[in-house]
């Protein structure tokens, strides 16, 4: 069974289910909760939203993406497969020809080989589109003002806001009782772990929000999403030194690659393995929705969303103890609370 196998000193009711029957120190990892899929906007980027809709439709307005929807190699594709598939499609359905072919060519290899529409040019072409496409579905324009609003922080509020918040928040109680145990409650007292099971655009807008996307297949690959099993593991510590709480970011592509440390490609933790928590909180507050996401979700864009400045456009650490893991893996369903 897929999850954690704990040592013999792993305690009932806190490491692990008290339950009469229940493996000793076993923990599943958890893959739905009790949140109707469509409305959990923490692990569902693609969740309801009227506020991300209507801007998207206006960052589609943008010279960017006009640009796209123009170009030779788009016009070619979405031709080649509306007239192959008998359906018409566009930058925002391009996707669905793209994961098909991509997950039948992984199990039916030679099947798909043999198609009339398909050739090594045309899947190195869907790649290169689909890519592109996926660029603007996570809301990642440059430049980001479109009308005057900026979209691309707007969109990765809606995108990434919530769970970077949720993660940011949930690091800093942990780094509070680690200051002041006597006033921990028992839950964070004893949470060394926390998963969230998600999917690969939710891996992506978190890593969107962190400014460090391209570490997803290389800057050559700019916007292609993560890989089936890719996952992020960030780790809390607590440094008995300093007595201040830091952080680290890990990332694995997919289920055979060993995490490799990539908090040094977040700008404000300046090339350092480990982070000031201050870092992630700041992080957090600039994506952080206006109001409750159910209401920011209904919020549409108006004229107070307008910038009005060009700014939208342009320690060793040691005797550190551990003190909290967060993962979000890609490609599973639901997170858990």
């Amino acid at each position: 069974m897929l999850g954690m196998y704990m040592s013999d000193k792993s305690r009932p009711g806190i490491d692990y289910p008290d339950v009469q029957g229940w493996p000793r120190g076993f923990m599943p990892l958890p893959i739905h909760n009790g949140i109707p899929y469509p409305e959990d906007c923490v692990v569902n980027t693609f969740c309801r939203c009227k506020r991300r809709d209507a801007l998207m439709k206006i960052a589609h307005q943008g010279e960017q993406f006009q640009n796209y929807i123009k170009s030779k190699n788009y016009v070619d594709m979405i031709t080649k497969i509306s007239d192959a598939f008998n359906t018409t499609f566009d930058a925002t359905t391009l996707w669905k020809v793209h994961d098909a072919v991509h997950t039948e060519l992984i199990h039916f290899r030679d099947v798909v080989k043999k198609q009339p529409w398909f050739n090594d040019q045309f899947h190195e072409d869907l790649e290169e589109v689909n890519r592109q496409a996926t660029v603007f579905t996570s809301g990642l324009f440059n430049p980001p003002v479109v009308q005057g609003i900026n979209v691309r922080r707007e969109i990765l509020k809606a995108r990434g806001g919530p769970l970077v918040n949720e993660i940011a928040a949930r690091m800093r109680t942990k780094a509070r009782c680690a200051k002041n145990p006597a006033k921990c409650d028992k839950y964070h007292k004893n949470l060394k772990y926390h998963v969230y099971s998600a999917h690969d655009h939710t891996v992506y807008a978190l890593l969107s929000v962190l400014g460090i996307e391209d570490v997803v297949n290389g800057k050559d690959h700019y916007g292609q999403w993560p890989n089936y099993a890719a996952n992020i593991l960030i780790e809390m510590f607590h440094n008995q030194t300093d007595g201040q709480a830091y952080f680290r970011v890990l990332y694995a592509d997919n289920e055979k690659t060993v995490p490799s440390v990539v908090t040094p490609n977040i700008k404000e933790c300046n090339s350092k393995e480990f982070c000031d928590l201050q870092v992630l909180d700041h992080i957090a507050k600039e994506f952080r929705p206006d109001r409750p996401m159910k209401e920011f979700c209904e919020m549409l864009p108006k004229s107070e969303d307008i910038v009005h400045t060009d700014d939208d456009n342009s320690a060793a650490i040691s005797d550190i103890k551990n003190y909290l893991y967060l993962t979000v893996f890609s490609y599973l369903i639901h997170k858990h609370i």
